[in-house]
């Protein structure tokens, strides 16, 4: 693959993608917080609100990093097809996760194992991208994994529709991991270092 590759497939994620699916997810997400339901229609409850925001975080602090890696010319330019797929897998995280919320659709209709499976998109991104990474760092990639596992078949075996006191635990435990990932970035096995723009870090995706 060429560099002129590389540009074309950065462009792609960079300029059209992410911030397409960002910019849905959160004017969708503004929507449902502001919803005010007529009598008998659903409404958007806090569990489905805060896991939309843990999904507008983690992304939005991800494109931020994505956009400002390459914006110095001098820097060699590096986007490879492993790192291209690992992003794609991560805008059909959000647009997933906000279709299952009931976000997109604007009825609110949830579908719990849909969020859950949504939300294990992203540590299978981070493992896409980042195969090469030692075990010893991967323990919050396997934590969210298992988190996501945990509640789709709980879903899946119980039949239930509503929010369970597991999924309140579950949404919990993602928090955690994203508190991780946004200030102890060292957890996941990354490398920090201050860029020309003063971005600090190689903050890839949860990992």
């Amino acid at each position: 693959m060429t560099k002129t590759d590389a540009r074309i497939r950065y462009r792609i994620v960079a300029g059209l993608f992410y911030p397409a699916a960002l910019g849905a997810g959160i004017a969708w997400w503004v929507q449902a917080a502001t919803w005010r339901p007529a009598l008998g229609e659903d409404a958007p409850v806090a569990w489905t609100l805060w896991f939309g925001v843990w999904f507008l975080i983690y992304h939005g602090v991800w494109y931020v990093h994505l956009v400002g890696e390459h914006e110095d010319p001098t820097q060699k330019f590096a986007y490879s097809v492993r790192r291209f797929v690992s992003d794609i897998v991560d805008v059909a995280a959000i647009i997933g996760a906000f279709a299952a919320l009931g976000f997109a659709s604007g009825q609110y209709h949830l579908y719990p194992p849909g969020v859950f499976a949504a939300a294990g998109l992203i540590p299978l991104s981070a493992l896409i991208g980042h195969s090469h990474r030692r075990l010893g760092n991967t323990a919050l990639i396997a934590i969210a994994g298992l988190a996501a596992i945990v509640g789709v078949t709980a879903h899946l075996v119980s039949g239930a529709t509503g929010i369970t006191s597991l999924d309140v635990t579950l949404l919990r435990e993602f928090w955690l991991v994203l508190l991780a990932y946004l200030f102890v970035p060292s957890v996941f096995g990354t490398r920090t270092r201050p860029t020309g723009s003063g971005f600090s870090g190689e903050i890839y995706s949860v990992e």
